[in-house]
């Protein structure tokens, strides 16, 4: 038991890392006026697609690039809906966020199993 306790603390920077980075680009963004919700979203789509790259066995340098992509590519959509079109901020996020977690999790199936 105590063994399990000890590695479940060790294990707690490395899950939050990703959700504090998230977390400060959307405080970043915050302050320049934006509000961004789909961050979540774009880091479920960033995700997925590193890790389909990874496990059909491309290069790991290929696959973070394919995940910056992937989720600078829904960022571009967000930006584009919310600047150009100028549409709700919130509703927007929200919707990346329906959007890019569904999305990951209906394509990622294959992958989890």
């Amino acid at each position: 038991m105590e063994q399990f306790i000890l590695n479940w603390l060790i294990s707690i920077p490395a899950f939050a890392a990703p959700l504090l980075l998230a977390c400060l680009g959307t405080i970043v963004t915050a302050r320049s006026g934006i509000l961004n919700l789909g961050a979540e979203g774009m880091m479920a789509i960033g995700a997925l697609s590193g890790v389909m790259i990874v496990l059909d066995g491309s290069n790991l340098y290929l696959a973070l690039f394919a995940a910056i992509f992937a989720g600078a590519l829904l960022s571009l959509v967000f930006g584009i809906t919310t600047i150009l079109f100028k549409a709700d901020q919130v509703l927007t996020g929200l919707i990346i966020v329906a959007r890019g977690v569904g999305l990951s999790g209906v394509l990622g199936r294959g992958y989890t199993h």
